[in-house]
């Protein structure tokens, strides 16, 4: 019974590793990502460790899983009782439409609940191998490093913030192979651990481990002997070129060269969601950076009520509010997308730049800097039917945002035709072009970017020459590509969403913004929705929500319409498709592209780790069935040896000195039987006799031990 106990709480001990394992697995997409509800996550992984420690029943335990995936999908994004048919019939619906995206490689249109779906069938996967590694394999240390190594690569490349984390999964982890180590141990020697022992062995183990982790931890470290590898940045300074410090800078007419990070904490920002910060647009692009055309100002005195006018409002989102604390006296207003006010303790005039979009707070006449101030803005959700609807017929105060100079090279333009010409509407064109850098061997770098010569334009040179370079060449090359095929963009400057902080007790977040974080962005213009954001810079992702409108009436019929009306194609839209060869009405493209090869190797890579890694469960499956079936003694002879390449990749090596009596017995120690050793007494005996022939009774019972041994290999 004490046996039994000491087994029973190793067991625990083992799952609640897992279960942190995976927990530190997902603390960071919180902060990370957009990823949100991670308890519901936590609540799945519970479950199938519970499932897995009680040993409920395979059926059971799927059912089981299968509902909770449901409910929870069902809470987050439909409406309606979790029995009803209509919410079954939009999730399956859902299912299907998803498969259609992924079938064209369109996986940024793929639905928030199918990639929930997607990530609980990770999860679940998960879950398994933890549970198959420590419980049965008794082996993690593999696991150990992954956790470690992802834990550094986030703390290096991400706001997050790993140290506690690794701490903690080193402890547990050099505590948990211990453990395992004496559970190894104890199934070789076949030793009973009775008290005493488990704890002889468990006391000194988590004494040194906490004491050099601890030593480790609050020990004296040298400097980090490289810079930080992926500060967020941009190329803005003083005209020219040789090396600049990174920041907000208003002369952008002279971009390229290297930059110096710098780490000076510009602003503290509370807000709901992670956002990109907008300072000022700029639309004139002259070959060797950006200029503005002549600022056109509108005054405004009422400092509870500050809006930027846009030229159309067409976006959807939710009301939000971001509260800023100015560390650096800017005599500017840094705002989000989509500002509808702001506010302030102060008696601020504003002045808004029309063409630039910046707002200046002056006072008494005199430009006057803010140190603390709330806006209130839509934080946008922009709907891909929408944006794939939009028109290409552009209001005439837009068309000013695709000048290009005169002396821009052909092959420029030539390029922009060759990305956008696959594709048959706006958006899917402007989503080619941003993908383009990260499909064609173009490297993000702050230290070796060139400075455009005399006779060089700044776009040409980085699209067709070096390909290495920071954000202000990505958004200036992906804003003149766009502009080449007629299509209004324009050049952002502002800051990223900041490092994170803390979690406030509203359910805010803080963030701190420095001058590393100073970056430039694109936006691009949609007709009937407005100035839309897109991330072309290698690393850097877009944070705004580009989704499908489950909840819109499809069938809805606008006003004054008759119901067989419909929207007419773009003529441009036609032209695409059939200068491409395809039919108007085709779902799927032939089209074979780099994006397309590296899915379908990195899927395989996947699927190659999991056979791997679970080998031991389906191989010995596999031998049965192909090597199962004797015949005579020259295939029993074979199937015997396969039995022993089994063993040693179980973890029962045949040592050198070993005859195959002396390995039989140490088989048949470790699994508790004697098959081992009459399976190399009838091998002995057809090698010595050289005779195959095989008794069928002989056959049958040697079948039968074969099968027993290779069925505790797969269990």
């Amino acid at each position: 019974m004490m046996k039994e106990n000491h087994n029973s709480l190793q067991k625990i001990i083992y799952y609640v590793y897992g279960f942190l394992v995976l927990w530190e697995w997902l603390r960071p997409l919180d902060e990370v990502t957009d990823t949100g509800n991670l308890s519901i996550f936590l609540y799945f992984i519970a479950l199938s460790y519970l499932l897995s420690y009680f040993s409920v029943p395979f059926v059971v335990s799927f059912s089981a899983k299968v509902l909770l995936i449901a409910y929870f999908i069902h809470d987050l994004f439909f409406d309606g009782g979790f029995f009803s048919q209509e919410w079954i019939s939009a999730f399956f619906s859902d299912i299907v439409t998803n498969f259609f995206y992924m079938m064209n490689a369109d996986w940024w249109e793929m639905t928030n609940s199918f990639r929930s779906l997607l990530f609980f069938v990770l999860l679940w996967l998960l879950a398994y191998l933890m549970e198959y590694w420590i419980v049965q394999l008794k082996k993690i240390l593999l696991f150990l490093l992954m956790t470690i190594t992802y834990l550094a690569v986030l703390d290096t490349f991400t706001p997050y913030d790993s140290d506690q984390a690794i701490v903690r999964m080193v402890v547990f982890g050099f505590i948990i192979l211990g453990l395992l180590k004496l559970d190894r141990l104890k199934e070789q020697e076949s030793l009973f651990v009775h008290k005493k022992l488990w704890m002889k062995w468990l006391v000194p183990l988590i004494t040194v481990t906490v004491l050099t982790t601890t030593v480790g931890y609050f020990a004296p470290k040298a400097a980090p002997v490289w810079p930080d590898p992926i500060p967020f940045l941009t190329g803005n300074g003083e005209a020219g070129g040789g090396v600049k410090r990174i920041g907000y800078g208003t002369n952008d007419s002279t971009l390229g060269g290297p930059f110096i990070g710098d780490d000076t904490v510009v602003f503290t920002v509370e807000t709901a969601n992670r956002e990109y910060w907008r300072v000022e647009t700029k639309d004139v692009y002259t070959g060797k950076g950006w200029e503005s055309e002549e600022p056109n100002f509108v005054t405004e005195t009422d400092e509870k009520n500050v809006s930027i006018p846009l030229v159309e409002q067409g976006f959807q989102g939710a009301p939000a509010v971001a509260k800023f604390d100015m560390n650096i006296g800017y005599s500017h207003i840094t705002y989000p997308v989509q500002l509808q006010s702001v506010e302030t303790d102060y008696e601020i005039v504003y002045d808004i730049n029309l063409s630039t979009q910046k707002i200046s707070t002056k006072r008494s006449g005199e430009l006057f800097p803010v140190d603390s101030y709330s806006v209130v803005y839509t934080d946008p959700r922009y709907i891909l039917e929408d944006l794939k609807a939009s028109s290409i017929e552009y209001p005439e105060e837009v068309l000013r945002y695709t000048q290009l100079p005169e002396d821009l090279p052909e092959r420029v333009g030539e390029l922009a035709q060759e990305i956008i010409l696959p594709h048959a509407n706006r958006y899917d064109q402007v989503k080619a072009v941003e993908n383009y850098f990260r499909l064609n061997g173009f490297e993000y770098d702050t230290t070796n970017v060139a400075v455009p010569g005399k006779n060089d334009d700044y776009v040409d040179q980085f699209l067709f020459e070096t390909k290495i370079g920071y954000c202000d060449n990505f958004s200036t090359s992906m804003i003149v590509l766009l502009r080449s095929a007629g299509i209004p963009a324009r050049w952002v400057k502002g800051y990223t969403g900041g490092e994170y902080l803390e979690t406030t007790t509203n359910n805010t977040r803080m963030y701190e913004v420095k001058n590393e974080n100073a970056h430039s962005w694109v936006e691009v213009y949609f007709t009937g929705i407005g100035w839309v954001p897109f991330e072309p810079t290698k690393g850097f992702t877009n944070p705004y929500d580009f989704t499908t409108n489950q909840e819109k009436d499809e069938t809805a019929i606008p006003a004054g319409a008759a119901p067989e009306d419909k929207p007419e194609t773009p003529e441009e839209d036609l032209l695409a498709e059939e200068e491409l060869g395809k039919d108007a009405g085709s779902t799927f493209s032939v089209d074979i592209t780099v994006k397309d090869v590296m899915i379908f190797v990195i899927v395989l890579l996947i699927i190659g780790v999991i056979l791997y890694f679970t080998r031991n469960k389906w191989m010995p499956i596999y031998v049965l069935k192909r090597y199962g079936k004797f015949r005579n003694g020259q295939s029993f002879e074979k199937s015997y040896f396969i039995l022993i390449k089994l063993l040693r990749s179980y973890g029962i090596k045949k040592k050198d000195h070993q005859t195959l009596r002396e390995y039989a017995a140490y088989v048949d120690s470790f699994f508790y039987t004697k098959d081992m050793r009459k399976l190399t007494v009838k091998l002995e005996g057809i090698q010595y006799r050289k005779n195959h022939s095989l008794e069928d009774k002989d056959i049958k019972q040697l079948q039968k031990l074969w099968e027993n041994l290779i069925k505790r290999i797969a269990s």
